[in-house]
C-alpha cells in the first residue's frame, strides 16, 4: 500500500481508496433472457478513484499470493476474467456514484504479496531491488495523462518502480509496455461480460459436459477440487482433454473490438 500510495499523483486530481466492503457485493447484473438474469459478484481488493476535472479514472488492484501475471490468451478463453470485470463493475459503481463525471478506465493491476529477498550492497540498493519486484504486474491505459497520475515519478527514459511501464528517451512508451489505449482497455470490459453472459447461458441450458481444457503444459484438472467426484481420466476410452489453441495477439484484440462494437449496436 506505501509502495502504490507513494507514486500515485496527488497534485492535480483527488485520490479516494475505496475498502472492500464500501463495494456492493452483488455489482453486474446481466439479462440472459426474459425470464433469466445473471449476477456477478465479488469483493475487489483495491480500488481508486481519480477525480481530474470531468474525468474520472478507475484502477483496480486485486492482491495475489502467487505469481499471477496477466495473461492475454487466458483472458479471450475465458479462464481469466475476473480482473476485467472488477474493472467494469467498479466503473459501473463509479458512474452511478458520479454521473455527471465521464469515467475511464486507467489500470488492471496485480499485485504480489510477499516479502522478497534481495541481494544489495547498500540499504538504498536493497530498496530499490524490493520495489522492483513489487512491481505490479497487468495492463495500463496509454493515455499520458493517466500515466501522471497512475505514477507521478514516471520521466522519458525511466521505468516506471510501479507499473509495468517504461518511457523512452523521446517521451514515448517503449515497446516492452504493458500499455493500451483506454478504448481497448474499456473493450476487454464488454468481452468480459459477453464471455461470462456466454457460459452462463452455457449453465442455464445444462451443458455440464466432462470437457476440461489443455493449455500448454497446464490443464482444468491441475487444480481442481472436484477431480474425485468428476471421474474425468484421460487413461478412459472418450476422455480426451480440449486442447486450446495458441492465439497471436492481433486476433484476440479483433475478437475483443468485434465484441465492443456489438455492445454500441
Amino acid at each position: 500500500v506505501a509502495q502504490v500510495a507513494a507514486h500515485t499523483r496527488k497534485q492535480s486530481g483527488s485520490v479516494k481508496d475505496v475498502a472492500p466492503e464500501d463495494i456492493p457485493v452483488e455489482v453486474i447484473e446481466h439479462r440472459l433472457s426474459e425470464e433469466e438474469r445473471m449476477f456477478l459478484r465479488g469483493i475487489i481488493d483495491r480500488l481508486d478513484v481519480c477525480e481530474d476535472g470531468n474525468n474520472l479514472y478507475v484502477r483496480v488492484i486485486d492482491y495475489k499470493s502467487g505469481n499471477t501475471s496477466f495473461d492475454f490468451e487466458a483472458f479471450y478463453y475465458g479462464l481469466q476474467l475476473q480482473l476485467v470485470l472488477y474493472l467494469r463493475a467498479a466503473m459501473e459503481l463509479a458512474g452511478r456514484e458520479h454521473p455527471d463525471k465521464q469515467v475511464e478506465p486507467a489500470a488492471i493491476l496485480y499485485y504480489h504479496m510477499k516479502d522478497p529477498l534481495v541481494e544489495a550492497a547498500n540499504g538504498q540498493d536493497a530498496e530499490i531491488q524490493r520495489l522492483k519486484e513489487l512491481r505490479l504486474n497487468g495492463l495500463v491505459a496509454s493515455d499520458e495523462n493517466i500515466l501522471k497520475h497512475l505514477d507521478r515519478t514516471l520521466a522519458p527514459g525511466k521505468k516506471s518502480r510501479l507499473l509495468p511501464v517504461e518511457v523512452n528517451k523521446n517521451g514515448e512508451l517503449s515497446a516492452r509496455s504493458q500499455a493500451v489505449s483506454r478504448k481497448r482497455l474499456e473493450a476487454l470490459t464488454d468481452y468480459a461480460v459477453e464471455k461470462a453472459a456466454r457460459i452462463g447461458q452455457e449453465i442455464l441450458e445444462g451443458h455440464v459436459e466432462q470437457n476440461p481444457y489443455q493449455r500448454k503444459d497446464r490443464t482444468a484438472c491441475s487444480l481442481c477440487s472436484c477431480r474425485e467426484a468428476c471421474g474425468f481420466d484421460e487413461r478412459l476410452p472418450g476422455c480426451e482433454f480440449r486442447k486450446l489453441e495458441k492465439m497471436a495477439d492481433e486476433g484476440i484484440w479483433e475478437a475483443v473490438l468485434r465484441a465492443a462494437d456489438r455492445k454500441r449496436e
